[in-house]
């Protein structure tokens, strides 16, 4: 599962332990796994590393116990689509006894009744075409509540894709508020 320079990239997750303003400690994980998909093969690698230090890395879980956490989020850019076994495998991870929940991404996920709803994060132009893509996502233990989520919005024209002169990604971000649930 090597790249073609022969190297498997090794940093591809950020940990940090945090506590919020009602002392409710938990841990995020922000991540950019290896793109396009004819790498889905290193994505999932990628994935079972992630696992493995959640569940077998002794400095994390040390860390975990010290801070008293109760809650993981995971997000990131995955560059996989819902339906790529990375994906599928965070889907069906359990850590703790708290199943990681997908929060999917949208464009304007309180739009999702509409009948040109589409779901994607990633807008761009490849080849005169427009490509959408859902690979962004936030997972989240099921003791985080969301209260609100949304991709944030300014008058992103996409017909012209991504990255553009008002919106300087190719990729449009996700955004959560949450509280933890007693």
């Amino acid at each position: 599962m090597k790249e073609s320079n022969g190297k498997l990239g090794k940093n591809f997750v950020l940990v940090a332990f945090l506590e919020d303003n009602y002392n409710n400690n938990f841990c995020i994980l922000n991540t950019h796994l290896k793109a396009f998909d004819e790498f889905e093969e290193i994505r999932v690698y990628q994935v079972e590393s992630i696992f493995q230090m959640l569940t077998k890395y002794k400095i994390f879980l040390d860390n975990f116990k010290k801070f008293k956490c109760n809650s993981i989020i995971l997000c990131g850019d995955f560059n996989a689509s819902p339906n790529f076994k990375s994906i599928e495998n965070i889907n069906n991870f359990n850590f703790n006894d708290n199943i990681l929940i997908k929060f999917s991404p949208v464009f304007n996920y309180f739009e999702q009744e509409k009948e040109d709803y589409e779901e994607y994060s990633l807008c761009i132009y490849k080849e005169n075409n427009l490509i959408k893509k859902a690979i962004d996502y936030i997972f989240f233990t099921k003791n985080v509540e969301i209260l609100n989520k949304q991709i944030e919005r300014k008058e992103i024209d996409i017909s012209l894709g991504l990255p553009s002169k008002y919106f300087p990604s190719d990729h449009l971000y996700l955004k959560i508020e949450f509280r933890f649930r007693k």
